[in-house]
């Protein structure tokens, strides 16, 4: 019988088995061997991945129940907090959700029932309230990387204690000394059910965070000066909805002074072509590019812009990387312009 395997046999099949390609065949071996359960079920909990996305390829993935159950087990099984390295809660674009979720009236007839049976300890907490997410954080015991991500849409269907950005924040300082990678977009939640919404305090915190090397965070969420920890290597800064100029210039400031291991920074823009995070007045969403060049006068301010921006990034002490293949296409341009003039003389 598996069961009277001796660990070290147990221990050794792990070792053979890819956690990913493997999955399902490490979970059969679960179902019947208590000796597997116990040894990969650390395994199994080290990276847990939920993304609640329009189009989802399993229909069931497409609703809380799996995060529901592994907040409910981290909290309760203190054995399994440490083994937690990396979790990931995404969920966008999925109004349908409403769709699939119980009716209010429904709900609440099954949680009264549910606290009769006596088996409704933590029933009421919801995947994106604030309760349950400062539960899980602090419930990591090791967590190394957290990818946040929350769409109004959903939080509006599933009535949680919203996530206040402050106290975000707050949960994360017991992680200060564990996570290296985090990523956040909390753009979407700017004035959920017309309360403020101020990301940057979620963001505060983490310049006492010791191990943290990788942030990804929207631009709103950030200040033209924001305090970033020491330990810093990797910036993305998303969605840039306006200039990004002050904040590139702060950052080359700092990658002298402050940040010296900082070694790169990426640019995304909300939309093509990035007028907006040059300063620009925005152009409509739907603009070809043969439109776009076009409007030499638009063609001449945003390559002036485009060069400001990649001189200024070039005097600090990392790689800067802006994805848009309009201010690519220009810098390109002007470098291979650079390049055949110096030939010539």
């Amino acid at each position: 019988m598996l069961q009277n395997l001796p660990p070290e046999i147990v221990l050794e099949v792990l070792r053979k088995l890819d956690p990913v390609s493997d999955r399902h065949d490490l979970l059969s071996l679960c179902y019947v061997s208590h000796a597997f359960r116990e040894l990969a079920q650390r395994l199994l909990f080290s990276k847990f991945d939920v993304g609640i996305e329009t189009g989802s390829s399993d229909p069931d993935t497409n609703d809380f129940a799996a995060l529901a159950l592994f907040t409910r087990t981290v909290i309760l099984r203190h054995d399994l907090q440490n083994a937690v390295h990396e979790l990931s809660v995404r969920s966008w674009n999925a109004p349908q959700l409403a769709r699939n979720t119980l009716s209010a009236e429904t709900l609440g007839m099954l949680q009264i029932g549910i606290l009769k049976l006596g088996i409704g300890d933590d029933v009421k907490a919801s995947c994106l309230d604030k309760e349950a997410m400062s539960s899980i954080i602090k419930g990591c015991k090791s967590l190394k990387t957290l990818t946040y991500g929350a769409d109004l849409q959903i939080a509006q269907y599933i009535d949680p204690t919203p996530v206040i950005a402050a106290e975000f924040g707050k949960a994360l300082l017991c992680q200060k000394d564990n996570l290296n990678g985090l990523y956040l977009e909390f753009d979407e939640l700017n004035g959920l059910d017309g309360r403020d919404w101020d990301p940057q305090a979620a963001l505060d915190p983490i310049t006492s965070f010791t191990s943290l090397t990788h942030l990804q965070i929207d631009q709103r969420s950030l200040s033209d000066a924001p305090k970033l920890p020491e330990s810093l290597k990797v910036l993305q800064v998303s969605h840039c909805m306006w200039s990004v100029l002050e904040l590139v210039r702060f950052l080359v400031k700092e990658s002298i002074t402050h940040l010296h291991h900082l070694n790169s920074v990426t640019i995304s823009t909300w939309q093509l072509p990035c007028c907006e995070m040059l300063g620009m007045v925005p152009l409509w969403h739907d603009i070809t590019e043969e439109e776009f060049y076009s409007n030499e006068s638009v063609v001449a301010e945003f390559k002036e812009r485009a060069l400001e921006l990649h001189r200024t990034a070039r005097e600090g002490n990392f790689h800067f990387l802006a994805r848009c293949k309009y201010y690519n296409k220009c810098i390109s341009e002007q470098l291979s312009a650079d390049e055949s003039s110096s030939s010539e003389d």
